[in-house]
């Protein structure tokens, strides 16, 4: 165990206990650099769920996307105290709408997107150096979910996959000795999937909280853990 601090910060301080931070993977004790393989995508957050899917034409400013969306901002119980309260969400309606029009304005439709997920893999492939995706263990590409109880879900559409992750030899005998899993057939894992949204080709409002969001599904970048920002293992292109 470790007791942090720094004289630039006198009040605040750090307890580390080494083994579970090195486990966990808080602390670099391998780093592996790496070119992300779209240094240019920015992280679609639950904030962005509903802007996306307006802009993208899934939905329109209903009531059930602008609760969403002000339960996604997260910013204390305030917001889920407006919306479950109904003479407090009339009295706020407005506000609430124009400052998602204005996210709706921001948000880019032509930027490549990311989103965290977990995958499983098979076990390492050594004709083709890397790790198959496992497809009965669970999808390609993540469902996404704004939070609270008026939360609007993506179900992200696509055909494309990532069948196969190369991952040099080393670097995956490297990660199963440390993650204790070496040899073994199925490999948890964490990615960066990477995607372009696609317009709805048409809009019918049916009073559905899980709109199906059309995607065209880029690749991703493989990750020993949640956090996918170190700790980097291999990258594939969808096909």
């Amino acid at each position: 165990m470790y007791f942090l601090n720094h004289p630039k910060f006198p009040k605040d301080s750090l307890i580390v206990y080494l083994g579970e931070a090195v486990q966990k993977g808080e602390i670099v004790t391998a780093p592996v650099e790496h070119t992300p393989l779209y240094p240019e995508a920015v992280e679609l957050l639950p904030e962005d769920y509903v802007p996306a899917l307006i802009k993208a034409g899934y939905t329109t400013y209903t009531d059930v996307a602008i609760k969403a969306y002000a339960q996604s901002l997260g910013n204390s119980g305030s917001s889920h105290t407006t919306v479950n309260n109904p003479f407090e969400y009339q009295r706020q309606r407005a506000i609430l709408l124009e400052k998602l029009k204005e996210a709706v304005e921001k948000f880019d439709l032509n930027r490549v997107y990311y989103a965290r997920h977990q995958l499983t893999t098979d076990g390492y492939d050594f004709t083709r150096s890397g790790y198959p995706w496992a497809e009965l263990y669970g999808p390609a590409v993540p469902f996404l979910s704004t939070s609270g109880d008026d939360r609007v879900s993506l179900y992200l559409a696509t055909q494309q996959r990532v069948p196969f992750i190369s991952v040099p030899a080393e670097r995956a005998e490297s990660y199963e000795k440390r993650s204790g899993t070496l040899g073994h057939n199925a490999h948890t894992l964490y990615a960066r999937v990477y995607f372009r949204l696609l317009p709805a080709e048409s809009y019918t409002e049916d009073g559905s909280r899980v709109y199906r969001t059309n995607i065209n599904y880029l690749g991703l970048d493989l990750y020993e853990y949640p956090h996918c920002a170190y700790y980097h293992l291999g990258s594939g292109k969808a096909e």
